[in-house]
C-alpha cells in the first residue's frame, strides 16, 4: 500500500479543524501518517487531532507555520507529503494524485484547486503558471497565486533543498519550489484533479498570511491592512533573485 505524510500545523483551531481532519478519508485507500505541530494551543484543538491518531503530535512554541511545517518535515517517515492547513479541507481525487506519485520520478506531483469564499463562492486555482514561461512563472510569484496545497511532494526533494527559509514571512512555499525548479527539476501536472479547497475566512492562513494559522491571533497582526504591499515587495525581491540566478 503506498502510503504518504501529511503535514498539518495548528493552534486554537477547535472551531474548525475537524473539517480538517474528517477529509484525512480520502487518504484511506492509499494510507497516511499524520505528522500534527500544535502551537501550545489552549482550546481542544490537541485532543480533537489525537482522536485521529497522528503518528506524531508534537508541540513547539508559536512561531510561524513554515517552522512548524520544517519541524514536521524532520518527522517525516514516507517517500511523499502532503500539506493540509487547519481551515481547508482535503478533496476525493486527493489519493488518485498520491498514487500517480508512485509512478514518477519527478519531485512533485500537481492538481488543481479551489478557493471558497465565505459566500460560498468558488474559484478554481492551476499551476498553469509552472510552463516554463519566465515572464508568467514570476508574475504568479510576485501576485502569490500559487495553490501550494495541491501537491504532494517528495520528502526527500524538500529536505535536500533546506526546507522552507522561515526568513520570508508569506512566499517561504512558493520560494521552495522556485528554487527546486530554477535546478531544473522536473514535476507532473494532473489539471484533472482537483485535490484541495481553501476555504477562506478572515483568520484563515490564505486571507491572513503565513504566520498567522499557527499563532491564530488576527488581532495580534497589527500588520494586517499592509499585507498586499507586503506580498507584492516579497514577491518581487523573490523575482530579483531568480533573475540574478540566470534561470
Amino acid at each position: 500500500m503506498t502510503e504518504v505524510s501529511v503535514v498539518l500545523a495548528f493552534r486554537n483551531r477547535a472551531d474548525r479543524i475537524e473539517r480538517a481532519l474528517r477529509s484525512l478519508s480520502y487518504l484511506d485507500r492509499c494510507g497516511y501518517e499524520l505528522i500534527a505541530v500544535d502551537g501550545e494551543s489552549t482550546d481542544a484543538s490537541p485532543q480533537l487531532v489525537q482522536a485521529y491518531e497522528p503518528e506524531w503530535l508534537l508541540n513547539a512554541p508559536p512561531r510561524g507555520v513554515y517552522e512548524a511545517w520544517n519541524l514536521a518535515l524532520s518527522y517525516c517517515s514516507q517517500e511523499w507529503v502532503l500539506f493540509l492547513n487547519s481551515d481547508d479541507v482535503f478533496m476525493e481525487a486527493v489519493d488518485l494524485l498520491v498514487r500517480e506519485a508512485e509512478s514518477t520520478e519527478t519531485f512533485a506531483v500537481f492538481g488543481t484547486a479551489k478557493h471558497v469564499a465565505a459566500n460560498g463562492q468558488e474559484r478554481e486555482l492551476g499551476f498553469d503558471f509552472l510552463a516554463r514561461n519566465e515572464s508568467l512563472r514570476l508574475l504568479m510569484l510576485a501576485r502569490g497565486t500559487f495553490p501550494f496545497n495541491a501537491a504532494v511532494y517528495r520528502t526527500s526533494t524538500l529536505r535536500e533543498y533546506g526546507g522552507f527559509d522561515c526568513g520570508l514571512t508569506y512566499l517561504a512555499d512558493r520560494e521552495l519550489v522556485q528554487r527546486i525548479l530554477a535546478d531544473g527539476r522536473n514535476f507532473d501536472y494532473r489539471a484533472d484533479l482537483n485535490v484541495y479547497k481553501y476555504l477562506l475566512s478572515e483568520d484563515s492562513l490564505t486571507m491572513s498570511g503565513s504566520t498567522i494559522p499557527v499563532t491564530g491571533d488576527l488581532h495580534s497582526w497589527a500588520a494586517k491592512a499592509q499585507y498586499p504591499g507586503k506580498l507584492v515587495l516579497e514577491g518581487l525581491s523573490l523575482v530579483n533573485r531568480l533573475r540574478r540566478t540566470g534561470k
